[in-house]
């Protein structure tokens, strides 16, 4: 394929999905799981409610008995919140995410392939997949998580005083890794929920696709990504945030970070998806 019909493709992929905002019953099974991870963050923002009060008191405990401490209090409550609702999003994520993107996924391809509503319901066919679409879930942000913590690790003693390489570590590689991993699993999660294929079988789905068309899958991730990590820079500076602005602010922007993460998911299952239907054809 020459660059200019890989372009053209390109696009076009972004137009077909971006003709589906409209769909309301695409975004279902997105907005639920939005108000879920919704939820669980007023909880952590509430936590003195009597509501939720033991429930994450408990939970940061576990976590992090150290940083629970200053969680309890103003300003630590709002220097610590990113650092909680992360780990809680993974237990969330892990539960449920898979299933709602697989089920956004499998209703695309019902629009793209022009299959009728009444042919099949999508959340029920979805749920005998949820295992693997969890386990996809897992291998993907696992080695995401993991290369955070392994290279944060293995390079301490290079980053320790130097706010240049730093910035290069956060700016630079892991965002590139980021990007990497996401266009190396792309379809893991659209292909289990589309084609009923085992988290194995997806996998090695995704991988062909990317040996095949590694630039596209790369604009893709990148686009993708693009949104979820720029917030994920912001939030991850809440120390100047408190300093120079309202800690405040630490609640909107995760709050802004939800709705992006929301939109961004839209668009990867919809961009997926359609390369896997032009693949087929």
């Amino acid at each position: 394929m020459n660059t200019l019909a890989a372009i053209n493709r390109f696009v076009g992929l972004f137009l077909d999905t971006f003709k589906q905002f409209g769909r309301g019953r695409i975004w279902l099974p997105l907005l639920a799981y939005f108000a879920l991870s919704w939820l669980v963050f007023y909880a952590h923002y509430q936590h003195l409610s009597p509501v939720f009060h033991d429930l994450i008191e408990a939970w940061t405990g576990l976590i992090s008995p150290r940083r629970a401490v200053g969680f309890s209090h103003y300003p630590g409550h709002f220097l610590m919140l990113p650092f909680f609702f992360d780990w809680t999003r993974l237990a969330v994520g892990l539960l449920f995410e898979g299933v709602a993107l697989g089920a956004a996924a499998l209703m695309f391809s019902d629009r793209f392939l022009e299959v009728e509503k009444a042919d099949r319901s999508s959340f029920r066919l979805i749920l005998p997949s949820w295992i693997h679409l969890a386990v996809g879930w897992v291998v993907l942000n696992g080695l995401m998580l993991a290369t955070t913590i392994l290279l944060t690790s293995w390079l301490e003693g290079w980053l320790a005083g130097s706010p240049r390489r730093t910035a290069a570590l956060e700016f630079v590689l892991m965002p590139g890794i980021y990007i990497g991993l996401l266009a190396l699993f792309l379809f893991v999660i659209p292909a289990i929920a589309v084609y009923g294929e085992t988290v194995v079988q997806a996998i090695k789905r995704s991988l062909g696709i990317f040996w095949r068309h590694p630039l596209t899958c790369l604009a893709l991730a990148t686009a993708i990504l693009a949104g979820p990590l720029a917030v994920s820079f912001v939030a991850g500076r809440p120390v100047m945030i408190v300093e120079k602005f309202n800690p405040e602010l630490i609640y909107w922007i995760l709050l802004a970070g939800l709705v992006i993460d929301l939109i961004a998911s839209f668009v990867w299952m919809g961009t997926a998806v359609r390369f896997l239907v032009d693949e087929e054809d």
